[in-house]
């Protein structure tokens, strides 16, 4: 089921870069048969992910030995993060085709890292290198952003970071920094930026020649086109200790916003001590 998953999400990209160059809004026949095919398409994929994702939830992880637990929950993140990312690619039709995008999410902030926890320590773990969430005080239980967005923008850098780690840690902070802003700071052990890939930050499919690792340098091109949707700023360095850094700095209104005020669960901070692994 995950490999129809995949392949049919694949498809989808590849029946939408067809569709897209013969794209006539003035011809109500086309679009009507745009719609109805992809439709029909985007159903069909969107069942073939939910027998995944049902599946794995049924799964008792409470009966399995340490390692295939890890792997399991990882895999079950990585299709729920998969089924966003199908919606987020219908909606990036032509208007009148695609639906309109959502706006920002109410995200549980504790929830949605300990899904990053469960997946990354699983990729981590098959490079034995080490991943941890380090969690400041005094975070709010619930933020507003898009969803889809903050996912593949930490994605993509926490892919970065763990690629070019070959010994040692990766590790996420959050907390809130600079200006009132909710941040999270990806620093890894690896050889850092060249002058060369900081030269290039963000720019399209531009990474460097002799980067060493395999990868076409889309990450971070994407990671800053997450960041701008979110009004977020994203920001790379080299550690002065080795290693790169990645900060990406959502506004305070991710956490301040008043419609977060009228939430019943809104008060209070949920404990996220446990994300340290």
């Amino acid at each position: 089921l995950a490999q129809i998953a995949a392949d049919g999400l694949g498809a989808l990209v590849s029946q939408s870069r067809g569709v897209l160059q013969c794209y006539d809004p003035a011809d109500p026949d086309w679009r009507s048969a745009v719609e109805r095919e992809l439709v029909a398409f985007g159903s069909a994929l969107r069942a073939a992910l939910s027998d995944v994702i049902g599946g794995l939830r049924l799964i008792d992880e409470a009966a399995l030995d340490a390692a295939p637990r890890t792997q399991i929950a990882r895999v079950r993140v990585a299709a729920e993060s998969l089924a966003r990312l199908l919606d987020s690619a219908l909606r990036d039709l032509p208007e009148g085709v695609a639906a309109p995008r959502p706006e920002a999410a109410t995200i549980h902030l504790g929830r949605f890292l300990a899904d990053l926890s469960r997946r990354w320590t699983g990729r981590a773990a098959e490079k034995d290198i080490a991943f941890a969430i380090e969690i400041a005080p005094g975070l709010p239980r619930l933020i507003r952003a898009g969803r889809t967005a903050l996912d593949r923008a930490l994605a993509n850098l926490l892919a970065n970071a763990v690629k070019y780690t070959d010994a040692g840690a990766v590790r996420m902070r959050v907390d809130i920094g600079e200006a009132e802003r909710l941040t999270f700071t990806v620093a890894d052990s690896g050889p850092g930026l060249s002058p060369q890939a900081l030269d290039r930050l963000y720019q399209y499919a531009a990474r460097p020649e002799g980067a060493g690792k395999p990868g076409t340098g889309l990450g971070l091109h994407i990671a800053r086109e997450m960041a701008g949707e979110m009004g977020a700023d994203l920001t790379l360095a080299n550690r002065a200790d080795g290693g790169a850094e990645a900060r990406l700095c959502l506004p305070p209104a991710a956490w301040t916003a008043p419609a977060l005020d009228s939430l019943d669960d809104a008060p209070g901070l949920v404990d996220l001590s446990h994300l340290r692994v």
